[in-house]
């Protein structure tokens, strides 16, 4: 076990040398968050902060599960990778598949997915067999939908 980064929801960025000096002291990456309406120049600032990866939002709202993903993604996304080289990845509301390979087609280096996990384990509480076996087949899914299985 250890740790390689660190995300700290609602650190503001320009408070961010608070984290960002002794994470780098001790070898943690750090990462930030974009959601659909921060300024590209915000973008640029988060960006020249993160040294793990950019958490981008894929919509506004809560998190969770969803229908549809926000028509908005493939713009973040090539907006993002033109100001940085740091891995840019997608979360919010990714429940499906198709959902991950939308995120992958923008041209997302990851895609991050935590309600709909959650969801099947809170489904198989009682059933540690059956609730691998349903993040696995769903894991599965997602990797044959994005092209790595």
């Amino acid at each position: 076990a250890g740790v390689n980064s660190v995300l700290i929801a609602d650190l503001s960025i320009d408070d961010a040398d608070e984290i960002t000096t002794p994470a780098a002291s001790a070898g943690v990456d750090t990462v930030f968050m974009v959601t659909p309406n921060t300024e590209t120049e915000r973008m640029r600032l988060i960006a020249s902060k993160t040294t793990g990866f950019i958490y981008t939002v894929s919509l506004l709202g809560v998190t969770g599960s969803r229908e549809k993903l926000s028509d908005t993604v493939e713009e973040l996304v090539g907006k993002l990778k033109k100001l940085t080289n740091v891995p840019v990845c997608v979360g919010f509301g990714i429940s499906k598949a198709e959902h991950a390979a939308v995120v992958a087609s923008a041209g997302a280096d990851g895609v991050i997915i935590g309600s709909k996990i959650v969801g099947l384990i809170e489904k198989n509480l009682g059933n540690r067999e059956k609730c691998l076996a349903e993040i696995s087949a769903f894991l599965r899914e997602v990797k044959k939908a994005i092209g790595t299985l």
